[in-house]
């Protein structure tokens, strides 16, 4: 499954690739405005909940505070990773989407004082989902491959 999003991922960065090649640099306006908020507010707050999890000892027997809490981020970081980063990229790639739309329509209406085309906004909506996707299968591969080696090193320690 993880390979389906890093391969869907691959086929629409090309296509936007190839899209701003044929039909000019301004198509490339609303995939890079999309990856650009996505991956700043993604590495923002994971940085923010990973630097408070490190910081708030205890944090881990506290009961779950409500979402809109805080320290909702890194209660769930020290609990439930997986839970976690379902969360982290859902509400990055949604402000990302939202954003990234806002962003790329004035810069193209300033530029070329006219919008994109429908396909470029497409493409960058699909490539910012396929890696927000394709990171989450990764990550959560990687993280259940470090669960099985902690809990093999456990057992033989015992």
């Amino acid at each position: 499954m993880t390979r389906i999003w890093f391969v869907l991922f691959a086929i629409t960065a090309i296509s936007t690739a190839m899209n701003g090649i044929f039909r000019g640099l301004a198509e490339c306006v609303y995939p890079a405005a999309f990856l650009s908020f996505f991956l700043m507010l993604f590495c923002v707050l994971a940085f923010g909940s990973i630097s408070q999890a490190d910081s708030i000892d205890g944090l881990q027997n506290l009961q779950e505070p409500r979402w809109e809490s805080m320290i909702h981020g890194a209660w769930l970081y020290v609990n439930d990773k997986r839970e976690w980063m379902k969360q982290l990229l859902a509400v990055s790639s949604g402000v990302g989407l939202v954003f990234g739309a806002l962003t790329g329509f004035s810069v193209c209406l300033m530029v070329r004082n006219q919008p994109a085309s429908w396909i470029s906004f497409l493409l960058g909506i699909l490539l910012t989902l396929s890696l927000a996707r394709a990171y989450f299968e990764y990550w959560d591969k990687q993280d259940e491959t470090s669960m099985d080696t902690t809990k093999e090193a456990l057992e033989s320690q015992t």
